[in-house]
C-alpha cells in the first residue's frame, strides 16, 4: 500500500570488527625537496633507466640535474649541477630528452618556441650547447 509507514525503530547495521580502521597505518610518503635549486618546479624528466632526474621551473632560468643512487627512488637523489637557458628562455617549464641523452629540448612560459640543445656527453647537461 502506498503511504504506509513502518512502525518500530530501525537500527544501523553493525559493522564487523575486522572492517574497522583501528589498526590501519598510513605510510609516511613525502617528496624530495628541490627548493634549494628551484622554488616553482614545473618540469620533470627522468633518464629512461631512472638514474638521473632533471627539473625546470618558473623561478629559475636553468635545468637542474640530479643523480639517483637507486634507480627511480627520488629519496636517493643528489644535486649535481645546472645548465642556464636564460639566453633562450627565462622561465623554462617543460623539458624532454632524446632517448640516447644527446639532445635536450626546453620550452617555457615566456618564449614561443622549442629550444634544442646538443649534449656532447650523453645525459651531462654541462656539455649542452644551443
Amino acid at each position: 500500500m502506498l503511504g504506509t509507514r513502518l512502525k518500530g525503530s530501525v537500527s544501523a547495521p553493525s559493522i564487523p570488527t575486522d572492517w574497522t580502521l583501528d589498526n590501519v597505518s598510513i605510510p609516511a610518503y613525502g617528496g624530495f625537496s628541490v627548493a634549494a635549486e628551484e622554488l616553482g618546479p614545473t618540469g620533470l624528466f627522468f633518464k629512461p633507466d631512472g638514474t638521473k632526474m632533471y627539473i625546470t621551473g618558473t623561478t629559475g632560468d636553468e635545468v637542474n640535474e640530479y643523480t639517483l643512487g637507486t634507480a627511480w627512488d627520488i629519496f636517493t637523489a643528489s644535486y649535481v649541477q645546472n645548465f642556464n637557458v636564460s639566453a633562450q628562455e627565462i622561465s623554462p617549464t617543460g623539458l624532454f630528452f632524446k632517448d640516447d641523452g644527446t639532445k635536450m629540448y626546453a620550452i617555457g612560459s615566456l618564449g614561443q618556441d622549442v629550444n634544442e640543445y646538443t649534449l656532447s656527453s650523453a645525459w651531462d647537461i654541462s656539455t649542452a650547447s644551443y
